[in-house]
């Protein structure tokens, strides 16, 4: 019986959603939360950016793509995606030809939070392997940390430059401010990715250089209460962090007023000496910075990723990015 590989249609969703449950992972929010679904995969003309394998009627393979300009319909011509649940339950050279299929008119790939079984494939299949650097800020007025394990004191950054400004959604969306990393992004971008999120809150923090009446940048925070306490996590960025004065000062004030231990910052292709000059540390193991909130585990984990470039363009990753940033399990009540 010959292999049949298809985009999910509007009409499949539901024996696509029982394939996660049945053959990824047991109580995925994916397998049970049509919402998130619908947020992160379906598209405009009501099918589902997830490709499907099958022979005969069983579903056999499920690849999720979400492309960047899910996000944005004009950032079509980018070509730039992200690949989400890969699972493949056929034949050995289905999963390769699901695959296939699924990414041949994009230029870059980005594959965020794999494990080391699927980077050896990803490495065979010639994507560059990599994970991403963790950076903080710790709050210099924090007594004791319940979320992160870092020594007190001693926190001292470079003095208030640029301006941290918080925008509401209708001031991001008038802002002028441009992408400038690769995948591309744009303000209508973080409107749909961020604002309509069903589930998180997030605050924009627009940043301006002294002496500009123009936006530089554009910081997406998301606050995280847990253990007791909260942390900020910067899981976006529009604009060149290069190109902004420090704002290490403008973030310790943040911290203060909003009373959080540390705020950090998941990043791959952004320069360590352009954090560090934004008065930024880099995690190492001596220190416990938790990436895992739901369930809550005050540890180190490091995020492996794979990418695939065949724009040759330098390639930047947040956070954000893929479907990192989003609820494991539902919501209560719902």
């Amino acid at each position: 019986m010959s292999l049949d590989i298809h985009c999910c249609g509007g009409g499949e969703i539901g024996e696509a959603m029982t394939f996660i449950e049945r053959h990824w992972k047991q109580g995925h929010i994916l397998a049970h939360d049509l919402r998130l679904m619908d947020f992160l995969h379906r598209n405009p003309e009501g099918n589902y950016n997830i490709v499907l394998a099958g022979r005969g009627d069983d579903i056999t393979g499920f690849l999720g793509v979400i492309p960047v300009s899910h996000f944005d319909p004009a950032l079509t011509s980018e070509k730039d995606t992200w690949l989400a649940i890969w699972k493949n339950v056929g034949g050995p050279g289905d999963g390769l030809a699901l695959f296939q299929e699924a990414t041949a008119r994009f230029e870059t790939i980005g594959s965020i939070g794999i494990n080391a079984k699927v980077a050896k494939l990803y490495k065979v299949l010639g994507f560059q392997l990599g994970e991403l650097a963790q950076y903080y800020i710790p709050n210099e007025k924090t007594e004791a940390f319940r979320i992160a394990v870092l020594p007190q004191g001693e926190y001292t950054g470079p003095e208030k430059e640029a301006e941290l400004e918080t925008l509401s959604p209708q001031e991001m969306k008038v802002s002028g401010v441009h992408g400038f990393y690769h995948p591309l992004k744009s303000l209508a971008y973080f409107e749909n990715r961020y604002v309509k999120h069903p589930y998180y809150k997030y605050i924009f923090l627009g940043v301006r250089n002294p002496g500009e009446a123009a936006y530089r940048g554009i910081l997406v925070v998301r606050p995280i209460d847990i253990n007791g306490s909260r942390c900020l996590r910067i899981v976006d960025v529009l604009g060149d962090m290069d190109s902004w004065s420090s704002i290490g000062g403008a973030v310790q004030q943040l911290l203060q007023q909003t009373e959080a231990e540390y705020i950090d910052c998941l990043n791959y292709g952004v320069a360590e000496s352009v954090f560090k000059r934004h008065g930024f540390k880099k995690a190492d193991e001596s220190h416990v910075i938790p990436n895992y909130f739901e369930p809550f585990l005050r540890e180190n984990i490091s995020i492996k990723l794979a990418i695939l470039n065949r724009k040759n363009v330098p390639y930047v990753v947040f956070k954000g990015d893929s479907d990192q940033d989003r609820p494991n399990h539902l919501p209560k009540g719902e």
